[in-house]
């Protein structure tokens, strides 16, 4: 699971299980299994144990961006831009045969 997403699901069960929600419970509005509902719990639980505060947990580094296919045109496509300002994507395609 995307940690972000499980961050999300984590913090509604912790929620409904706050409100007085049973574990089975949790699972059918959430739609996943009663024993990732317990496994949750207990993660948060333990979390909770060693003192983990969410303003002191790291933040992932933003990931690095992919190289594009046309890195390597960009240029020649720059300074066909700069030319013909209405050039489409089609004309730039032909263009670069």
């Amino acid at each position: 699971m995307h940690d972000e997403v499980r961050r999300r699901l984590a913090y509604e069960v912790l929620r409904r299980q706050q409100r007085g929600d049973s574990q089975r419970s949790i699972s059918r509005a959430l739609g996943i299994h009663r024993k990732t509902v317990r496994k949750l719990l207990t993660e948060l639980t333990a979390r909770h144990e060693q003192g983990e505060s969410a303003l002191e947990r790291e933040v992932a580094p933003p990931p690095t961006r992919r190289s594009s296919k046309l890195d390597a045109f960009a240029e020649r496509i720059e300074s066909w831009l700069a030319t013909y300002e209405d050039l489409t994507a089609v004309r730039l395609h032909d263009s670069g045969r």
